[in-house]
């Protein structure tokens, strides 16, 4: 016996294929059988190897059976189909000529989608066979397929190749829906979106030992993969994310590289968005990276030497590096991205030109080996986003005390020219100069020094204690770059952030506020000034 399938719809349906081209039936579990089958195969090829056998979990009178004639010198295509429990037998190997077939299955989601293994890689029909096209990757081999087998929860393909090769193709989905995108009215499809696992990376190993060969597989992305289809080239397409209770979570703007007719991937890093303008941010003296731009994060001792490149000819769907750290394209930069979202269900909708064509959920899940109780993952995250908007608020007061410095700064010559616009500024700098400096403004170092007293600093110096908004920027960078569980340093500065920002916004405000009797004092001296709103 070189084949066995039992029937996943019947109980005691069984087929066996043999070395020697018998292929039985039995309904009964084995009490009696059905050795005839191979009789009713057209093109069989007497007493050649039976290769695989595969009972639809669809229905219970489907069985595919392939054929592997080498060994009795016949080198063509033998694949068959029957609905009747083999009482009948039709022929599918249709467009497929001279491959020799190892393996045969079936999807476990569509049952007009069938996976060959062949000699030479790896065929795909979309119409249960009724057509083949080959199943090409840009780093998979025309290699001998010996083995196809579908993983129930990730959706995904494991191929073993001869030679002790073992392959992934993760997101079956835009096999699985491929005819009915192209088939469907819409200009756009959205695939079904596998659950994406928020996975931590820890490198703790002794990886000075790696001898002289080494082999790994590369990591899946830390990103959550979404794939689509366009029919045509479009222009304007967005992905919408948002949780279970319709609450905006994220937009990705699909790239106009990706906006291209045929199946595309964009990447979501699992966070929530990121802080819309980092130049303000930028300027601040921050404190280390938050993480990788991926949804892991995580810290790492580091290897002495560089790791070797992982798999063959790797490659990451969403950028970055083939290990899976790369980001996604919409990793939201820095110190300046959002937190990873708690695991859960989400939806993400597909928005062409400002109109929702479809929505799909997509599940979050935690990583298992990240021990961390639900409470505490809830109290990490509400401390986390706490941060995220003290940061945009202190960035947007960043900006508006930054556009009062830079117009006072760029009219100095017209303001000194002027007694009452000069008394008016030097009344307003003493207060002015008490609010900016916890902002970090001047973001630059002036041309001919700071305006009013002090200037800013270069890249390499310390970060001013008095910058307030810097400090936000650094517990939240340091908050998110150890993800579950943050040092008592890092607890205690948000606590005093927690403090120190509500005041310095009201200073902030209030300085915004007196700003607006400068209009009229300056516009005299030639300057035309504009006050910034008030901050929220």
């Amino acid at each position: 016996i070189t084949a066995l399938s039992d029937s996943p719809k019947m109980a005691g349906v069984y087929y066996t294929g043999s070395d020697d081209g018998v292929v039985a039936m039995t309904k009964d579990g084995g009490k009696t059988w059905d050795k005839t089958l191979a009789n009713r195969m057209p093109g069989f090829v007497k007493g050649g190897f039976v290769s695989r056998i595969q009972a639809s979990r669809f229905d219970a009178g489907t069985v595919y059976i392939t054929q592997d004639a080498h060994r009795s010198g016949e080198l063509e295509t033998h694949v068959w189909m029957s609905k009747d429990f083999g009482a009948t037998f039709t022929s599918i190997n249709n467009n497929l000529k001279g491959e020799v077939i190892k393996a045969i299955t079936e999807d476990q989601k569509n049952p007009d989608v069938l996976y060959l293994g062949a000699e030479t890689g790896i065929f795909v029909s979309l119409n249960r066979g009724q057509s083949w096209a080959r199943l090409t990757g840009n780093n998979f081999p025309t290699i001998r397929t010996d083995e196809i087998t579908l993983h129930p929860r990730d959706n995904a393909m494991l191929v073993a190749t001869h030679g002790r090769g073992i392959w992934i193709l993760d997101h079956l989905s835009p096999i699985q829906e491929y005819t009915a995108a192209q088939s469907g009215a819409a200009d756009a499809k959205l695939f079904s979106i596998d659950p994406a696992l928020q996975w931590r990376q820890w490198d703790d190993r002794n990886d000075e030992f790696w001898a002289h060969q080494y082999w790994v597989g590369e990591n899946p992305p830390t990103d959550a993969v979404i794939n689509l289809y366009f029919k045509k080239a479009l222009t304007d397409v967005k992905l919408k994310i948002t949780d279970a209770t319709g609450k905006a979570i994220r937009e990705l703007a699909v790239p106009a590289a990706k906006l291209q007719p045929g199946i595309q991937t964009v990447c979501w890093d699992q966070r929530v968005e990121p802080i819309a303008n980092p130049n303000a941010a930028a300027a601040q003296q921050g404190g280390r990276g938050a993480g990788g731009a991926g949804g892991g994060g995580g810290r790492g001792a580091g290897a002495s030497v560089p790791q070797p490149d992982p798999g063959y000819m790797p490659m990451n769907p969403c950028g970055g590096g083939a290990g899976g750290r790369g980001g996604g394209g919409f990793g939201g930069g820095g110190g300046t991205q959002g937190p990873l979202v708690l695991p859960g269900t989400y939806n993400v909708a597909l928005v062409i030109d400002g109109k929702t064509v479809e929505t799909k959920s997509i599940k979050i899940v935690a990583d298992p080996l990240d021990k961390i109780s639900d409470l505490d993952r809830k109290k990490y995250y509400t401390t986390a986003m706490d941060l995220h908007e003290m940061q945009k608020q202190a960035q947007a007061m960043t900006q508006a005390l930054q556009s009062i410095y830079t117009q006072l700064s760029d009219n100095r010559s017209k303001i000194d020219g002027d007694k009452d616009a000069k008394a008016a500024v030097d009344a307003f700098t003493k207060d002015f100069d008490a609010v900016r400096v916890k902002f970090g403004v001047p973001q630059q170092v002036a041309a001919q020094g700071g305006f009013g007293g002090g200037g800013g600093r270069g890249g390499g110096a310390p970060a001013d204690p008095a910058n307030v908004a810097n400090k936000v920027n650094t517990v939240k960078t340091n908050l998110l770059a150890f993800n579950d569980n943050p040092s008592d340093t890092t607890m205690k500065g948000y606590a005093d952030v927690k403090l120190a920002l509500p005041k310095a916004m009201t200073e902030g405000n209030a300085v915004i506020t007196k700003s607006a009797s400068l209009v009229a004092a300056l516009k005299k001296a030639g300057v035309e000034f504009k006050a910034p709103s008030a901050v929220k």
